[in-house]
Formats: structure tokens, C-alpha cells, sequence
């Protein structure tokens, strides 16, 4: 069955998890984030069928969503050094003699890409549907939802204002840019077919 984890951020932040262990000798690790207003729930059927697998899988509710705490999601600039301590507590409980991966899609995507540039016990990763720039994605999803209304300038003074609020840096969420000083073997997927961020990204 499926076993319940907490792990206090040195920020006192709670992030709530999952896991589920091989049914036989683990291969490897793998740590599933999710993305925007999803949680850990969603990868119940995925762990199910990795651990028949051998494979030992994780889930967390990321900060500011699911039962995890936190007021905000800063999009990979806090949530890389969650994943930090997410892998450390991993490599300490179940085992650092075996591979361990990380798989993200969209917003757990962009978050993945960041954390393996900078987390050397990550040894491999897949990222689906990921943003490139966390600026451009904005400005996308703000040009699609109001139709073309609003003006650059206007966004970045919200994304500038919601850092301030949030306690981060919005131009230093560049997944593409890590991706550029990672040396490991990760997979990108994309598609045309998803709509929240284009395949350009």
C-alpha cells in the first residue's frame, strides 16, 4: 500500500507525500511533480504500475497546493531546494546505491528541469509540457486568457509585484537556461495538442 511522508522545509514549510515500494529489489527511484493545482494523488495509478516494475515511487504535494503548506508557488525558484530535500530524504530511507530519477510535467516540469541542473543525486530525468521562461510563459497565458488585451509592460510589473509578494526573483525561473548546465540524461516531451503552454516552449 501506498505510505503517507511528511518532511519539514527548512523554512518550516510542511510538504505532505506518498510513496510506493517495489514489490521486489528496487532498480531505482523515481519522484513524480506534479504540476499547477494538482497533487500527489494524481500519480496513484503510475506508482501502482512502476512498482511492479521494481521501481520505488515518490509524490509530494508541492508547496501551496494539495495538504501541503506554503501561501505561495514561486514555480522552481523555492521548490528546487524542496526537491533538494525530497531527494535527500529519499537517498537516506530507501537506499543511495540505486539510480534515482525525477519525472515532471508542465509546472512540475519547469520545477524538475531547475532541480536536476542543481542536484547532483538526481541521475536522470523526463519532463513533459515544461516552460521555458517563466516571464514568457505569463505573458502567454495572459495574451491567451484576455485575447490579446494586455500589455507587456503591464505583466512584468504583476510578475515584479508578485515577487516582491512572494518572495521571489520571476526572471531567474528559466528552465531553459538550466537545462543549458545540466549533464544529465533527461527526455523532453512536448506536444501541439496541450494548450496551457505552447510547443515553442
Amino acid at each position: 500500500p501506498v505510505q503517507m511522508i511528511d518532511i519539514l522545509l527548512p523554512d518550516s514549510i510542511l510538504l505532505s507525500g506518498c510513496y510506493l515500494l517495489a514489490d521486489d529489489a528496487a532498480i531505482c527511484n523515481l519522484l513524480f511533480v506534479h504540476g499547477v493545482g494538482s497533487c500527489k494523488e494524481a500519480y496513484e495509478e503510475l506508482m501502482k504500475y512502476y512498482a511492479q516494475k521494481r521501481i520505488n515511487t515518490y509524490a509530494f504535494d508541492m508547496r501551496a497546493h494539495g495538504k501541503s503548506g506554503g501561501e505561495y508557488a514561486t514555480y522552481g525558484y523555492h521548490e528546487k531546494e524542496d526537491i533538494r530535500e525530497i531527494v535527500e530524504w529519499i537517498r537516506q530511507n530507501h537506499g543511495s546505491d540505486i539510480p534515482l530519477g525525477i519525472y515532471g510535467n508542465s509546472m512540475g516540469g519547469a520545477i524538475s528541469i531547475q532541480a536536476t541542473a542543481e542536484i547532483p543525486q538526481i541521475d536522470f530525468a523526463v519532463f513533459e509540457s515544461a516552460f521555458a521562461d517563466f516571464p514568457e510563459i505569463v505573458n502567454d497565458y495572459s495574451e491567451r486568457i484576455s485575447r490579446g488585451l494586455t500589455m507587456k509592460w503591464m505583466v512584468n510589473w504583476v510578475l515584479s509585484r508578485a515577487g516582491k509578494i512572494a518572495d521571489f526573483v520571476p526572471k531567474e525561473v528559466a528552465p531553459e537556461r538550466a537545462a543549458g548546465k545540466s549533464y544529465k540524461p533527461f527526455l523532453v516531451i512536448h506536444g501541439d495538442a496541450y494548450d496551457r503552454i505552447h510547443v515553442s516552449h
